[in-house]
């Protein structure tokens, strides 16, 4: 069966950077999955008042804006399909229009018929981050987010966030196709950032996984009053690891998200990709 992985490519108010193309194509190779890069354009409603129309065009501005994103979304696409096929990975593509302020909702739609979506994460793109978030919360699905400034991750090691709460095993179980890729799976447990009823949960699922057949260890993390989402990263990225497996904590108030300390702080610094899971 192969896997099928979703990739919005927002073309408005500021695209991501081409380049993650790159990053995409080889996490795609690696789990042997097919691309769909959806390229979202902006669908603008023209105002009705007929003076604003005549004074300042505002129909000719708006068709300007929406060319230019057709001809961004065109460019995304197309690096999408160079970076795809010099990794020998199936890729198809497609568009759709959405008023910008649904661009997350018209993704989370999407994305609920796709096993995994991607996106290059810049954190200081409203736009992505706002998709991001509809995305875990509304979708159903795992999000891998690929931080466009990080190089080469090498999946065979992974590093789990486990916290024996709910999300955390959706996470766990969404990341399965790269736990059993893996050559090894750190399961840490951050011991000093919040009580944690159960007794030993890093080492139990550390049993569960072992006897699936995956090289797991469990490990003891002290935050040291580092804020939870630089703590999870630093340990990653102490341990060589290619991605962070992290539950998505936060809920909804209608179209607004509230995060949960350990997403937002991931999420304000990413330094790893982290697959994230609702």
């Amino acid at each position: 069966m192969t896997l099928q992985a979703l990739v919005p490519l927002l073309t408005y108010p500021d695209a991501p950077n081409a380049e993650f193309g790159a990053l995409v194509a080889k996490a795609a190779q690696y789990l042997g999955a097919e691309i769909h890069a959806l390229v979202l354009e902006p669908d603008f409603r023209a105002p009705a008042n007929a003076v604003a129309r005549a004074v300042i065009d505002v129909p000719g501005m708006l068709k300007g804006i929406k060319d230019a994103c057709h001809i961004r979304g065109q460019e995304m696409s197309h690096a999408m399909v160079h970076a795809a096929s010099g990794a020998n990975v199936a890729i198809r593509t497609g568009r759709i229009e959405a008023i910008p302020e649904r661009f997350g909702e018209a993704a989370a739609g999407q994305a609920r018929y796709h096993d995994l979506t991607m996106f290059g994460w810049n954190g200081g793109n409203e736009a992505v981050r706002g998709a991001v978030e509809a995305v875990i919360f509304g979708s159903g699905r795992p999000v891998l987010l690929l931080p466009e400034r990080h190089e080469s991750p090498d999946y065979t090691t992974v590093f789990v966030a486990w916290d024996g709460s709910r999300v955390a095993a959706r996470a766990v179980a969404d990341a399965e196709h790269f736990l059993t890729k893996a050559a090894r799976v750190v399961v840490a447990t951050v011991t000093d950032e919040k009580q944690i009823a159960e007794q030993q949960p890093a080492e139990r699922l550390v049993d569960h996984l072992k006897r699936r057949g995956i090289k797991a260890e469990a490990r003891a993390v002290s935050s040291n009053g580092r804020p939870i989402g630089q703590t999870l990263q630093d340990e990653a990225l102490a341990d060589k690891a290619g991605l962070l497996v992290l539950g998505g904590y936060g809920h909804s108030r209608l179209r607004d998200f509230v995060l949960g300390g350990a997403t937002k702080g991931v999420l304000d610094d990413l330094r790893v990709p982290v697959l994230l899971s609702h």
